[in-house]
């Protein structure tokens, strides 16, 4: 006898914004308990590329609303002459503290490593974004590794002093991207 295999897919929601009142379009596909978000975009110019960032977990940010980190995502994305951005993260697990991906069972999430691959795949410009917590379960170098094989150029705002690309909340508007190199690499 086998055991029945839950189908991931079908267990997503996908929530819509229009874009009124000068808003940008946007997306945001979560798990339909809201536990998990798999991919968020912005979309102001369908003529130009998106710019795709790489970031640790979802806090707040759906489809309507941006949270701090969003918005500064939007800020760097619209210097960098994208016309969207796309966000997935190293772990889709939904948390305002990054710490309690430590204790969660699967921060990571069935589909995250399915949304990292096909969303970089379609973009120029991925920026590599997860902050000092990116080594947590060594999902960082695991994700990193597997781009790189796959010929993915990453950039990021520079890195902390363990090698972790910087996350953009709290950075000065003139940050400029740079190459980014895993160090495992």
């Amino acid at each position: 006898m086998t055991a029945a295999v839950a189908d991931p897919l079908a267990d997503l929601v996908v929530d819509e914004d229009h874009g009124f009142e000068d808003r940008p379009l946007g997306t945001a596909v979560f798990t339909a308990d809201r536990s998990y978000r798999y991919l968020l975009t912005r979309l102001w110019d369908p003529a130009l590329p998106l710019a795709v960032f790489v970031m640790l977990n979802p806090s707040t940010a759906g489809a309507r609303d941006n949270d701090p980190t969003i918005t500064r995502c939007i800020s760097f994305a619209r210097r960098e002459k994208a016309g969207g951005l796309a966000v997935v993260n190293l772990f889709a697990r939904c948390a305002t503290d990054p710490a309690a991906l430590k204790t969660d069972p699967d921060p990571v999430g069935a589909l995250a490593d399915s949304f990292i691959d096909r969303t970089v795949a379609r973009s120029s410009l991925v920026i590599a974004a997860w902050g000092a917590h990116g080594g947590l379960h060594g999902r960082a170098d695991q994700v990193a590794a597997r781009l790189g094989r796959r010929g993915i150029a990453l950039r990021c705002f520079g890195t902390t002093k363990a090698g972790q690309p910087l996350h953009p909340l709290y950075l000065h508007d003139k940050t400029p991207l740079v190459p980014y190199a895993p160090s495992g690499a």
